[in-house]
């Protein structure tokens, strides 16, 4: 009698030790490149059982941005990205879930979102260096579809919750990875805290976010008091680090961040603005008390924004010469050089004429490239989005759930801090700041998926 194979059974296991063998033979070859390829083999099989958890994980990975050993080879949150975008197709496929459809449920915001990409990609046509208009466009695509993955991914207050905590627990661990492998930015004699893969300012920027994050998760694990102690210690490491760091524009985002905390924290406002005041005072001791003297000079003694105020007035010129449709997207670093000689005196050219520099506020640097009408799409997308991440607020509020209300209220103020960093650096590409603004709708479909179905027919 002929034996017969059960195809069911041997399926999954005949197919693994396919894929295992070229990635064994690899390793013997390029043992980085065969790291890159079990890394993604392991997230491919996980973003495929669970759309949430692949968000989740990209969450925590989005802090670190290359594998050991393979810088310029892999980025794992490129990798990651397009692995999450497929996975996030094949859900659409599969689910007929109308709730799923980010663009269904939100067509202006989807319109706005488009008009900005596709101006961003005519500007092309215009730009002195195409290809980084190109470029520029095609990552600022990458983040809009990040909006529409979260949006079909994070479906319930668990899920949301998962990935808020992957965020702090990636922002945790690349600052004690800082710490504890040294990793500095020189400051006179002294030393500036930076992420694993993160420069001072932008591990700042991360950790103000962070710290808003981890206060919103103790209230949600208030029942765990180990969770509630760890997120509670998180938020100390994230105040630590962002001190560490001596950026200043981290510590304007943290100050923003504080008035926002206040402004939209409802019934908790006096508590709020009591903790508020411990951060301010705890900041001020610190520097007056304990920071290093080149750390307390980098604060008091401005000189210029150590070349930003230089490179401001070169970006006001291109506003100047091009105030509607900009220079091009990506192209402010290869247009600055053709505005340096014109009346007004720069302290410091070399930023210009030796490196190619980045504006060094995303809002001036967005009307420099993509002139007034980029400048305002951008704006209205997220101010579309803040107004979600408002909405949730609200209907959790009207829910009486109290916990996402509050979890709502933290993404609202950590995106509010981020935004406000974004006027001292140029990374509008920061993963960081589109997840948390992707958060804000799918908050908003979360609230009113617990309606009453007579409060949703409504709608």
């Amino acid at each position: 009698m002929a034996a017969r194979i059960d195809w069911a059974r041997w399926f999954w296991p005949v197919t693994l030790a396919f894929v295992a063998m070229p990635v064994g033979v690899l390793a013997g070859i390029r043992p980085e490149l065969a790291i890159a390829a079990a890394l993604a083999l392991a997230f491919l099989l996980v973003v495929f059982a669970n759309l949430a958890n692949g968000v989740v994980l990209f969450a925590f990975i989005i802090f670190f941005e290359t594998v050991p050993g393979l810088t310029g080879v892999a980025s794992l949150t490129k990798l990651a990205g397009a692995l999450l975008a497929l996975a996030w197709l094949a859900t659409l496929v599969t689910r007929g879930d109308a709730r799923s459809d980010f663009l269904g449920e939100h067509p202006w915001i989807t319109a706005l979102l488009a008009l900005f990409l596709a101006w961003a990609g005519l500007s092309f046509i215009w730009a002195e260096e195409p290809a980084g208009a190109v470029d520029a466009a095609y990552r600022l695509g990458l983040n809009a579809v990040l909006l529409l993955i979260v949006y079909t991914a994070v479906r319930t207050p668990s899920d949301a919750i998962r990935v808020l905590a992957a965020f702090v627990i990636g922002a945790t661990a690349a600052t004690l990875l800082g710490l504890a492998s040294g990793a500095t930015t020189a400051l006179g004699s002294e030393a500036r805290l930076s992420g694993e893969f993160e420069n001072a300012n932008e591990l700042a920027a991360s950790l103000v976010a962070t710290l808003t994050l981890t206060l919103g998760l103790a209230f949600v694990a208030k029942n765990s008091p180990v969770l509630r102690m760890a997120a509670l210690a998180a938020a100390a490491l994230a105040m630590f680090g962002i001190l560490l760091t001596v950026s200043r524009g981290g510590l304007v985002a943290l100050a923003v961040a504080a008035v926002a905390a206040i402004v939209f924290a409802g019934r908790w406002r006096p508590g709020i603005a009591a903790l508020s005041t411990v951060a301010a005072l705890l900041a001020v001791v610190y520097f007056v008390s304990f920071a290093p003297p080149a750390a307390t000079a980098r604060l008091t003694e401005l000189e210029g924004g150590t070349g930003r105020e230089d490179i401001w007035k070169v970006a006001w010129r291109m506003v100047e010469d091009q105030p509607v449709r900009g220079v091009g997207a990506g192209n402010f670093g290869t247009s600055s050089i053709h505005y340096l000689l014109v009346p007004g005196t720069l302290r410091r050219s070399d930023f210009i004429v030796n490196t190619q520099k980045v504006a060094h506020n995303v809002y001036l640097g967005t009307l420099a490239e993509l002139g007034i009408v980029g400048l305002a799409l951008l704006l209205s997308v997220i101010l579309a989005l803040l107004g979600c991440a408002i909405k949730a607020v609200r209907e959790f509020q009207r829910n009486g759930d109290v916990q996402m209300e509050i979890l709502s209220r933290a993404v609202l103020i950590a995106i509010v801090g981020l935004l406000a960093s974004l006027f001292f650096s140029s990374d509008l590409y920061k993963k960081q700041l589109w997840l948390l603004l992707a958060m804000a709708p799918a908050l908003l479909a979360i609230a009113k998926s617990s309606w009453p179905p007579a409060d949703r027919d409504a709608l």
